[in-house]
């Protein structure tokens, strides 16, 4: 199996871009009141219970990508985490300053129209970004794989999800998981199939 380090490297320096560029990445954005990150146990265990498979874990060389025999693993090499569910692959961006304070800041959280949401956007230190490396696939069928993970990642500690290319903020209000689901049902049956 041949790992896309070019791709998950390449939806690292897309971060960085202004949210109104239109090549932003399929990506979901866990915004996290604490720095307390999943580790590759905790992802691969949210994956098995998102995708019903057995999903293994590998730490990776540069000197050698292919170290992973598994369509279906959690992969750390270096400072990229990758996780490949079938022909799918995604990857993970931990950090520990508040999610786009240089580029959205005050004004974005200002005009969120629900207190949740700003309460979300003000309060959160730290954030985890879930990006669909691949392109090709239509949005539906990314954001249904990546709402599946998702998911089984949120927990007390995530505040909201926030959807760059969407310019969206689901609060943890209590509607969080319905609204997941609701985004996975939609593109589910495609991506069920290429998963299953």
């Amino acid at each position: 199996m041949r790992l896309n380090f070019k791709g998950a490297f390449d939806a690292l320096l897309r971060f960085g871009k202004h949210p109104h560029d239109s090549d932003l990445p399929v990506s979901m954005v866990l915004l996290l009141g604490e720095s307390d990150f999943l580790t590759l146990e905790q992802l691969r265990s949210s994956a098995e219970r998102a995708f019903r498979m057995p999903f293994s874990v590998s730490k990776a060389s540069i000197k050698n990508p292919n170290v992973a025999d598994s369509q279906y693993c959690v992969i750390q090499a270096v400072f990229f985490t990758l996780m490949k569910v079938g022909p799918h692959t995604l990857s993970f961006l931990n950090y520990t300053k508040p999610y786009g304070e240089d580029d959205l800041g005050r004004d974005f959280g200002e005009s969120l129209p629900l207190e949740s949401q700003r309460r979300a956007w003000f309060q959160h230190k730290a954030w985890t970004a879930v990006d669909y490396s691949k392109r090709g696939t239509d949005p539906e069928r990314r954001y249904a794989v990546l709402a599946r993970l998702c998911t089984e990642m949120v927990n007390r500690n995530c505040l909201g999800v926030y959807l760059p290319r969407e310019r969206r903020l689901i609060p943890n209000d209590g509607s969080l998981l319905q609204e997941l689901h609701r985004i996975a049902s939609v593109g589910d049956r495609g991506a069920a199939q290429a998963v299953n």
